[in-house]
């Protein structure tokens, strides 16, 4: 039961956050056994890092720079599901609105 339970909560939150970034055009599938969720920098960035910063300075989003996982990781950064859905939402919301489109 424990595990029913955790794995649905990720999925909860998951979920959230991937319906609030949906208007933005991050082609994103949902990823089915993980806590994170891995977001491609649009193209207009030339770094993972870049896009973090950006992310950090016009929407108060933190987010972890994909390269710091090594070369492959370049391109992404990797949001973590560890708050709750409502904060996770305010992120998508907070990117729409600082106008951070794929």
């Amino acid at each position: 039961d424990y595990c029913a339970e955790g794995s649905a909560g990720y999925r909860a939150r998951r979920d959230a956050f991937l319906a609030a970034i949906r208007p933005l055009g991050y082609p994103v599938e949902p990823p089915r056994a993980t806590i994170y969720v891995w977001l491609p920098i649009p193209r207009r960035y030339a770094s993972a890092i870049e896009f973090t910063r950006h992310l950090l300075d016009q929407a108060g989003v933190v987010v972890a720079p994909g390269s710091g996982f090594g070369e492959a990781g370049e391109g992404y950064v990797r949001v973590a599901l560890c708050d709750t859905e409502d904060r996770l939402r305010e992120s998508g919301a907070r990117m729409a609105k600082a106008g951070l489109t794929y």
